[in-house]
C-alpha cells in the first residue's frame, strides 16, 4: 500500500480535533474507470464511512468502513463526468473531504 501523504493541506473548517491521527487520501484524480480511497483511522471507531457526494450535494454511495487501515477501489462507469466532493466521516462528524473530478 502506497505512503499516504500526511502533509497535505487541511480545511479547518471540516476537521475535528481527532483529523491529526487519521489519514485520507482520494486517487488517481481526475478519475476515468475507477479510484482508490486509502484510509488509515487511528483506531477502529464503531461508525466509520466514506460518502460520495455529486456537485448538487445529493449522496451518490455510502462505504462502510470495517477496517482500521484499508483501501477501497470505486469503479467510476456508473457515475457521470463532474466533481464529486469524497467525504470521510466518523461517528457522524466529517473528518476530512476531498474534492474529485471524474472524466468518463
Amino acid at each position: 500500500m502506497p505512503e499516504i501523504n500526511s502533509q497535505r493541506k487541511r480545511n479547518p473548517a471540516l476537521s475535528t480535533q481527532n483529523s491529526k491521527d487519521n489519514k485520507f487520501k482520494v486517487y488517481p484524480n481526475p478519475a476515468n474507470n475507477y479510484f482508490i480511497v486509502e484510509y488509515k483511522l487511528e483506531s477502529k471507531e464503531l461508525n466509520s464511512e466514506i460518502q460520495i457526494i455529486n456537485n448538487l450535494g445529493k449522496i451518490i454511495k455510502i462505504i462502510k468502513l470495517d477496517k482500521r487501515i484499508g483501501e477501497e477501489v470505486i469503479d467510476t462507469k456508473s457515475l457521470s463526468s463532474g466533481i464529486y466532493m469524497i467525504n470521510l466521516y466518523i461517528n457522524g462528524k466529517i473528518i476530512d473531504s476531498q474534492k474529485l473530478s471524474i472524466s468518463n
